[in-house]
C-alpha cells in the first residue's frame, strides 16, 4: 500500500505508532487492506475531537472490508514502522492501556464517529506492567475474539492504545486509533449492542487519561478510560 511506504519513509523523525495489519484465520490481509489508514503516525491528543473515532481522515471509507466469523479470534497489529525495519513495534516510553471497540453499520459509508460503539475487549495494568508491554512482547499484536452473539453485518473495528508519558498534563495524554471495516457473519446471533458514543467515550479530566505516568509508573490501581467491555 503506498500510504504504507510512504509512513515507513516518514516515521524515523518520531517514536510513534499505527495499526497497520489485521489476521483473521491465521492469514494476514496485507499492509493498509481493509483500513482507513491515517496520514501519518501522529496521536490524537482532543478527546472531543471527531478525530477520536477512525484517526485522520478516519470518517472517509475505503473500499474494502475484511471477512470475519462472530465468536472468532483476530489479531490487530500496531508498529511503529510500517515496514518493520525496527525492532519495537512501540516506543517503551509509550506506557499505556489498550481496548477495543466495533460498531455495526447500515454500510461502510455509514458515519464512524457518534453513537453505537460498543467495547469488546481492554487491557490495562496488570502483572506489573501496562498493555504496553504485552504489546512490546508480542510484535505489536493484540489477539480479541468477535463476540459470537453478534448479528450478521457491517461493522468497524475500532483499536485504540492510550500512551500516558504526557498525560500528566490535561490534553497531554496521546491516543492511537486505528480501524479496519469488516463483514461479519452471524454464527446465529442477532444482538446489535448499542454502545456509547465517540468522541464522548472518555474525556480529559477521567482518573486513567489525566494520569501522572513518570511519579506512578507501578500504580496500585488504574481507572481504563471508555465503558466495560461487551
Amino acid at each position: 500500500l503506498q500510504a504504507l511506504g510512504f509512513l515507513g519513509l516518514m516515521s524515523s523523525t518520531n517514536a510513534h505508532h499505527m495499526l497497520t495489519n489485521i489476521i483473521v484465520g491465521g492469514v494476514d490481509q496485507g499492509d493498509g487492506n481493509s483500513m482507513r489508514v491515517p496520514p501519518n503516525t501522529d496521536p490524537v491528543v482532543n478527546v472531543q475531537s471527531t478525530d477520536m473515532a477512525c484517526n485522520v481522515n478516519g470518517l472517509n471509507p475505503v473500499r474494502k472490508g475484511v471477512s470475519i466469523d462472530a465468536g472468532q479470534p483476530v489479531t490487530l497489529q500496531w508498529r511503529t514502522w510500517p515496514d518493520g525495519s525496527q525492532n519495537a513495534p512501540i516506543a517503551d516510553s509509550h506506557q499505556g492501556p489498550c481496548a477495543v471497540y466495533m460498531k455495526s453499520v447500515n454500510s461502510f459509508a455509514d458515519q464512524a464517529n457518534g453513537p453505537g460503539w460498543f467495547k469488546i475487549w481492554h487491557d490495562g495494568f496488570r502483572n506489573g506492567e501496562f498493555c504496553t508491554e504485552r504489546l512490546r512482547a508480542s510484535g505489536g499484536k493484540m489477539t480479541v475474539t468477535i463476540p459470537k452473539d453478534l448479528a450478521g453485518g457491517y461493522y468497524l473495528i475500532r483499536a485504540e492504545h492510550l500512551a500516558l508519558h504526557q498525560a500528566q498534563n490535561i490534553g497531554g495524554a496521546q491516543w492511537y486509533i486505528g480501524c479496519v471495516q469488516a463483514k461479519v457473519y452471524s454464527t446465529g446471533g442477532n444482538a446489535r449492542p448499542q454502545g456509547v458514543s465517540i468522541p464522548g467515550h472518555t474525556n480529559a479530566n477521567h482518573p486513567g487519561v489525566h494520569f501522572d505516568y513518570w511519579n506512578n509508573m507501578k500504580p496500585t490501581s488504574y481507572s481504563i478510560p471508555g465503558p466495560a467491555p461487551y
